[in-house]
């Protein structure tokens, strides 16, 4: 007999997840998670660079990656 999830979880299947660059809806596979989701990027920032995002963060009441991802979102957006 097949193991199954455990009670309460879902089978993985395919789901929607948001639009592409190009206009089509991305097939995620379901119960990935947000490591499944995401593509991990590194930033190296000098101390003092560093020190005024976490402030700056701090000040807006946001944390330090929705303060890097609102930044990158208007760059774009004024890139077009």
């Amino acid at each position: 007999m097949p193991r199954g999830r455990p009670d309460g979880y879902p089978e993985a299947a395919t789901e929607p997840e948001g639009q592409s660059a190009n206009g089509l809806h991305e097939l995620v596979p379901a119960g990935r998670g947000i490591k499944g989701n995401t593509v991990g990027t590194t930033l190296y920032l000098r101390p003092h660079e560093s020190k005024r995002l976490k402030r700056l963060a701090l000040d807006l009441d946001m944390s330090l990656h929705d303060l890097i991802l609102h930044g990158l979102d208007r760059m774009c957006a004024e890139q077009g």
